[in-house]
């Protein structure tokens, strides 16, 4: 079924704000250009061949930080080495015992405001075998901290537990992310048609009792914010990932691919987009209007979390290609590429880390990552569906007009050259002051729920 990508209102900074150049970036910011030796004014698509399109994991690295150097005010080198200290400290947490990832892990935290720095919390008292692992690992400025209620394992459980509460109180449209740190539930609900509760603090009163029995949940645990009747809490926006993939029979819907995968079983090759995306049958080789289409894709595609009611892993869906996908992804207007170096695995998405996304609408944005999990509900063909195990960005934007917008759905997450996740659209946190918050789903869960590996070059 043809469906139009929804989003929010226009950018206040213009619907179609272009990245500015590289070169012209570093020395507007004054930034040593070794790092980027021989990087000039973008080549065009006649004169180069593709692979010389492509950035090296270091260029795509040092363009990052020079972006968000310069979107958030800080010195290029003190974001360059944090990005360097990401990485190892990413590297760091797939380390971590797989027992003790099930049964104790509760997330982890980098400091922005504090850049080296970084904490990892755990149910209960910290594991002694991670004690050593951190003491050996050469990764500076960690430290672990015990005694959190609930592991991330026990945050989904419950997570789903407040969403049925919630629902079952009959607020269907809703949003419910954890505080870093303090593990309180943040939740905005919209008011139902008919009987409903006065005040928040009602409502999260009557959401405590519920879940005491099992969760021994307090109201005292529950951030609520109620809007009013009809208010929309937020919005989906909607063979190389990052390109534009048009809706069938739709002449200005579209969404964004993510990134190249194969299907472990057969070898099938294809690529991620988000589920809430119907009717896409082609894609833009060259990312650029006008030029070579690629499909149609199969039908039925691989698969989506929404019609196979997989929504626990986010929305995610993967189409499978009628020609050589490879592992490359659109990262800005144009046809600049980035080869995929690797892919983040499910805890690698720690508070505080830095990210960037592509979208066909609104071009290349980054943002820190806010919350991990987070559940909310979206409309889907007339019905209410609630997607779970989600990512929340900061990036600044208030009321969604500086967030993603329509066609940006599916388009990739990533820092330098490594998969963080599909995007998902915009939508607001109970005690966000009304920021817009983005939202992907993670990368890993892609792989997991329908047996693919992200293909690396």
């Amino acid at each position: 079924m043809a469906r139009r990508a929804v989003g929010s209102t226009a950018r206040t900074r213009g619907a179609r704000r272009s990245v500015v150049g590289f070169a012209t970036l570093a020395l507007l910011l004054g930034i040593p250009t070794a790092f980027g030796a021989g990087v000039g004014a973008h080549p065009s698509i006649e004169d180069h061949d593709e692979d010389e399109l492509s950035l090296t994991e270091a260029e795509a690295l040092d363009f990052d930080a020079a972006y968000i150097a310069e979107k958030f005010d800080m010195p290029f080198e003190v974001v360059r080495q944090q990005l360097d200290y990401q990485i190892a400290f990413g590297d760091l947490l797939d380390r971590i015992p797989q027992d003790i990832q099930q049964s104790q892990f509760a997330g982890a935290a980098l400091d922005r405001f504090n850049p080296g720095t970084a904490t990892i919390f755990f149910k209960d008292e910290v594991p002694s075998e991670v004690v050593s692992l951190v003491g050996g690992a050469g990764v500076p400025g960690i430290q672990l901290q015990g005694g959190m209620r609930y592991s991330n394992e026990d945050l989904k459980t419950l997570s789903r537990a407040v969403v049925a509460t919630v629902t079952g109180l009959g607020y269907s449209h809703l949003v419910l992310s954890i505080e870093p740190g303090t593990q309180r539930l943040a939740l905005v609900v919209v008011d139902p048609p008919g009987p409903s509760f006065t005040t928040a603090s009602e409502l999260a009163e009557a959401i405590a009792i519920r879940l005491d029995e099992a969760f021994q949940v307090d109201a005292r645990d529950l951030i609520v914010e109620i809007r009013p009747e009809g208010a929309t809490l937020g919005r989906a926006t909607g063979a190389y990932g990052g390109s534009k993939m048009p809706v069938a029979g739709d002449p200005v819907a579209y969404c964004t691919s993510a990134f190249v995968v194969r299907k472990n079983s057969n070898g099938a090759e294809g690529v991620l987009t988000a589920s809430h995306c119907e009717g896409l049958t082609t894609m833009y080789h060259h990312n650029l209007d006008g030029t070579i289409k690629h499909g149609p894709f199969s039908t039925p595609w691989g698969g989506g979390t929404l019609e196979s009611g997989d929504e626990e892993y986010g929305d995610i869906e993967w189409r499978t290609t009628v020609h050589d996908a490879l592992p490359k992804f659109h990262w800005r207007d144009g046809d600049a590429r980035r080869t995929v170096g690797s892919r983040a695995s499910n805890l690698q998405h720690p508070i505080d880390q830095l990210v960037c996304r592509y979208g066909r609408t609104t071009d290349y944005e980054c943002a820190y990552i806010s919350h991990n999990p987070a559940s909310f509900s979206i409309s889907w063909l007339g019905d209410i569906v609630v997607l779970e195990d989600m990512v929340l960005l900061s990036n600044g934007c208030f009321s969604g007009f500086c967030a993603s917008q329509d066609g940006d759905s599916g388009g990739p997450w990533f820092n330098g050259s490594k998969a963080f996740g599909i995007h998902h659209g915009w939508l607001p946190v109970a005690g966000g002051g009304g920021e817009a918050f983005e939202a992907y789903s993670k990368i890993q869960n892609a792989e997991i729920l329908f047996d693919l590996s992200v293909q690396t070059g």
